[in-house]
């Protein structure tokens, strides 16, 4: 990615931060939302920017709730199901194909 693009993606960048197990602030990037239609929710994909054993960034995901816009009060919950992990990885593959055909940056 070219310096102009990062630096249009870091003036647009949505953040929310949260407390780890030990009570500490830890602050996440959001990298996008997207809604699911038929099981009606919305998910949320994000990292804290921390790289794992091969070097590749984390990226977590959620399910994202946010009524009535209020974004002082978003609220994140664990996937829990088969279903719920399929829809976000057939969605990161996507997306992953959409970047190396040049589809988007």
């Amino acid at each position: 990615m070219d310096n102009e693009n990062f630096a249009g993606f870091e003036e647009n960048k949505v953040t929310f931060k949260t407390f780890n197990d030990n009570g500490e602030e830890i602050e996440f990037d959001v990298i996008f939302t997207f809604e699911e239609e038929e099981m009606k929710k919305t998910f949320i994909v994000y990292t804290d920017n921390m790289l794992d054993e091969d070097g590749k960034t984390k990226i977590y995901a959620a399910i994202y709730e946010n009524p009535e816009e209020d974004y002082e009060n978003i609220r994140i919950s664990p996937i829990t199901s088969e279903d719920e992990w399929i829809i976000i990885e057939n969605v990161l593959t996507e997306l992953q194909e959409k970047v190396r055909n040049g589809e988007i940056e």
